[in-house]
């Protein structure tokens, strides 16, 4: 029998499913142009098609979000329910880390109305994907299934390689003081080998094109206001943190990888960096990381209303 926190928790991705297949079927322009397409040209596509039709349709070839698409597509779920499936499932691991790591509910409301979690549930269809797998990640007990969900993270969208930086020497921080002396431990040898085989896997899907991106984004982004964006969030972090040297190393791959990326590309991780960080210390409910929430929770009251409004929740906000 269901206990009632497992019952909270279904009732609560029933009304994500729900607010995320209206909020979906007035999204009819931005990015979703090209989802739609791709989705329209999955129905009837070869399993062979399915990697060049991302590239054509989203220029993507991230092989699981791309083939999910597909099977959706395919046995002919109509778009909006499929993805509110997956929205609905990361809803609910988004609660079980919640209720993991014994967060107050007002953390819990302001993290379920986050301006990026609604950018999950509707604009970032490929991305949404990557968190389901690092969220698994997250919660998993298990050594091998955690590893085993961070590696598909970036095989469902490229851009979660952004934090593995951060995630390595977060993890492997305590261990810096022994490789000064020359001392490799075993937890290093498991993270760089991933590492490796990450980057390996990733090379045979267009890598060549996400540096083509990269060199793109280095003459449009390098620009003062992300690099001071990401320095305030950055404070923010550090006011609140019980481990600030770790923090510092949290953060060190993402000041360049602002003027790599792109600052909102980086801030959307940095952000989800830091916010789990800190939910995992417990520190979530100190002052400037609940006026952080507090602000990214009003900002999905402009981002819902530019969706109902104008079908694209970044209208005006780009």
């Amino acid at each position: 029998m269901l206990s009632y926190k497992n019952i909270q928790k279904l009732v609560i991705a029933l009304a994500a499913f729900l607010f995320s297949y209206i909020l979906l079927g007035y999204y009819s322009y931005g990015d979703q142009i090209f989802y739609k397409r791709l989705y329209e040209a999955f129905k009837t596509a070869h399993l062979s098609e399915v990697m060049g039709l991302g590239l054509l349709h989203v220029s993507g070839a991230e092989p699981i979000t791309l083939h999910l698409l597909w099977v959706g597509a395919a046995v002919e779920i109509e778009k909006n329910i499929f993805i509110s499936i997956f929205n609905a499932i990361l809803i609910y691991c988004l609660v079980v880390l919640l209720e993991k790591n014994k967060a107050p509910f007002y953390i819990y409301i302001l993290l379920l109305t986050n301006f990026y979690v609604i950018v999950l549930l509707t604009g970032a269809e490929r991305l949404k994907f990557a968190y389901i797998f690092f969220i698994l990640a997250a919660i998993s007990t298990s050594k091998l299934y955690r590893f085993s969900f961070l590696a598909l993270s970036p095989l469902s969208h490229f851009q979660a390689l952004i934090y593995f930086p951060s995630l390595i020497l977060h993890h492997i921080s305590a261990d810096l003081r022994r490789l000064l002396s020359l001392f490799i431990t075993v937890k290093l040898i498991r993270i760089v080998f991933l590492f490796i085989f990450l980057l390996v896997i990733i090379s045979l899907f267009k890598f060549g094109e996400i540096v083509a991106k990269a060199q793109v984004y280095i003459a449009e982004n390098a620009n003062f206001i992300e690099l001071t964006n990401l320095t305030i969030l950055f404070l923010i972090a550090m006011s609140a943190t019980r481990y600030k040297a770790r923090m510092v190393l949290v953060h060190l791959p993402l000041f360049p990888a602002v003027f790599l990326l792109g600052g909102e590309r980086v801030n959307m991780i940095a952000v989800s960096l830091v916010i789990y960080f800190l939910l995992i210390e417990q520190r979530l409910s100190k002052p400037l990381p609940l006026l952080l929430l507090l602000y990214f929770s009003m900002q999905s009251i402009f981002f819902v209303y530019n969706i109902i409004q104008y079908g694209d929740g970044f209208y005006k906000l780009k």
